[in-house]
């Protein structure tokens, strides 16, 4: 059973086809195209040089470690007039990212773990676009794109209004899922005890003036400076371990990466990388950077939702110092922390217990001269 009037653009990631592949598209009936290209230099390991050159024919992406019902493509794709959005299982370490809906089925958001606040948090097997507006542009995979978030670059050169987006799926009952992310791995699912959502954040210079990154469209933060919570919430889906005194047990285990050859990765779960940076700077105690929260914890009750505001002082306002006081900290940077909590009476314990996980979303600029001219905030 195939979907009718499909036409099957294969590409390799190699300098030749593969007569296996070869053979199985022939033993499908289904017609093809099969051919094969190179990564372009400069673009990542992730097929967006393979993406660009079946643009030329597709509206659809389909990888080679998705499953797919065969209603995806008659009850979804084939209704797509601008672009389409749908859930998918298995993203990652989610069991389900789908797109949020208001009751009148207008797109309002995404329900997905990782970078909620991009503009289209959408996986690449969770759209399909209109032939007719990839022939009336030029999108593509570009060098421009943030790394770890593709889709959202790629659809946003489109300027569809996210209130005209397409969603599948949301009114139908029971719901059901269409695409699955699927390998040969054990894909482990991670339930945090502490989920973060909604979060956003605006960041200013030293003098509370907003900023951002106009050139290159990133998000950017200036040290010394500050960050504003704008929203937030922890939801509490498990209760916390007692390992005793969480002031010397809860530990936030950090990993800072820069984009560049010569600094790379100063801080790798909690261990230094860098003579520059000491292993208490990245496994400080959370305790001691957050009291508020560590207190709200320790009565914290399963299934609560605690705004985020509360856990920090200063009504919401987080300043940032400049830990290295070194020009070679200005770059791009990526940050992930993972909140760890160990049992105090097991001395010789290495790994403690994962509570919660978040990291930024791509790259972030960061900046430490004052003279920087901004005009206009920039959404974390």
């Amino acid at each position: 059973m195939h979907v009718q009037n499909l036409h099957w653009v294969v590409v390799e990631d190699a300098n030749h086809t593969s007569p296996a592949v070869e053979r199985i598209l022939q033993r499908s009936k289904i017609p093809y195209t099969y051919f094969y290209t190179t990564t372009k230099p400069g673009f990542p390991l992730r097929g967006w040089t393979h993406r660009n050159v079946a643009l030329e024919y597709v509206v659809y992406f389909a990888d080679d470690d998705n499953t797919y019902d065969i209603r995806l493509f008659n009850n979804y794709i084939k209704k797509v007039k601008t672009i389409g959005v749908w859930a998918v299982a298995l993203a990652g370490t989610a069991k389900v990212e789908a797109p949020k809906v208001n009751r009148n089925g207008t797109l309002i958001g995404w329900d997905v773990i990782y970078a909620p606040s991009r503009r289209f948090a959408v996986d690449m097997a969770g759209f399909a676009i209109n032939l007719k507006l990839i022939l009336a542009g030029n999108a593509s995979f570009h060098e421009g794109c943030i790394r770890g978030a593709p889709e959202s670059c790629f659809l946003s050169q489109f300027n569809i209004p996210r209130e005209k987006i397409e969603v599948f799926g949301w009114n139908e009952e029971p719901k059901e899922i269409l695409v699955w992310h699927t390998k040969t791995l054990a894909t482990k699912i991670i339930v945090d005890y502490l989920q973060f959502r909604n979060v956003q954040l605006q960041s200013f210079d030293s003098q509370k003036r907003p900023i951002c990154d106009d050139k290159n469209k990133l998000p950017a933060i200036h040290l010394p400076g500050w960050l504003k919570l704008i929203s937030g919430e922890v939801v509490i889906n498990k209760p916390l371990p007692s390992f005793g005194n969480l002031n010397k047990t809860l530990e936030l285990s950090l990993t800072l990466e820069q984009d560049s050859f010569f600094v790379g990765k100063i801080c790798d779960r909690g261990q230094s990388q860098s003579s520059f940076i000491s292993d208490e700077f990245c496994s400080p105690f959370f305790c001691d950077l957050l009291p508020n929260a560590c207190k709200i914890l320790l009565k914290a009750k399963i299934g609560q939702i605690i705004p985020l505001s509360k856990f920090f002082p200063f009504d919401g306002w987080l300043p940032l110092e400049d830990p290295l006081a070194h020009p070679i900290l200005s770059g791009l940077w990526k940050a992930e922390a993972e909140l760890l909590l160990f049992n105090e009476k097991i001395e010789e314990e290495s790994e403690g217990k994962l509570l919660a996980k978040v990291g930024n979303e791509g790259w972030v600029l960061i900046r430490e001269s004052d003279d920087w001219q901004q005009k206009e905030h920039e959404d974390l």
